[in-house]
Formats: C-alpha cells, sequence, structure tokens
C-alpha cells in the first residue's frame, strides 16, 4: 500500500487532540534525520523583530527582481561558488 500525503493529512485530522504534541515530536525527529536544514527552520525561535525601512526595501527589490526574472537556480549558485576562487 503506497501511503500518500492525503492519507497523512486525513489521520492527522482524526487524531484526538491529546496526541497532537507526541505525534508533532516524533514527526520531528524523522525531519531532523532525513532534512536536518528544514528541522533548523522549523525549530528556530520565532524572530519577533520589527523590520527596519532597509529590509523592507530590500526584500521589495527582491520580489521585483524575481517578477522580472533576474533570478538563478541554486544549481548556477552552486556552480557559481564553485568556480571562485
Amino acid at each position: 500500500m503506497e501511503i500518500t500525503r492525503e492519507d497523512l493529512h486525513k489521520l492527522v485530522d482524526h487524531l484526538p487532540e491529546c496526541e497532537w504534541e507526541v505525534s508533532y515530536w516524533v514527526l520531528l525527529a524523522h525531519l531532523k534525520q532525513h532534512d536536518p536544514m528544514l528541522w533548523r527552520l522549523m525549530t528556530a525561535p520565532e524572530d519577533d523583530e520589527e523590520l527596519t525601512e532597509e529590509e523592507i526595501l530590500a526584500i521589495e527589490e527582491g520580489r521585483e527582481d524575481f517578477r522580472n526574472g533576474n533570478w538563478i537556480t541554486q544549481e548556477e549558485l552552486e556552480e557559481r561558488l564553485r568556480a571562485l576562487p
């Protein structure tokens, strides 16, 4: 039997609320083993600092660059970094 994302969603939807925390930590432990970077992102403390005007402008510029197609893939970035002296 192939388990789909939908199957997992149904399972979670039917868990009693008292089981949510234990289930969360079990899944998080699996995530740490299989995708440490995503685990770090999910367990990082929430950044509750206000954005500065400079940061807001940088975000807007980045979004504009993306909309205009001014971006590269992860693979291209890695190639460029490997080519650096």
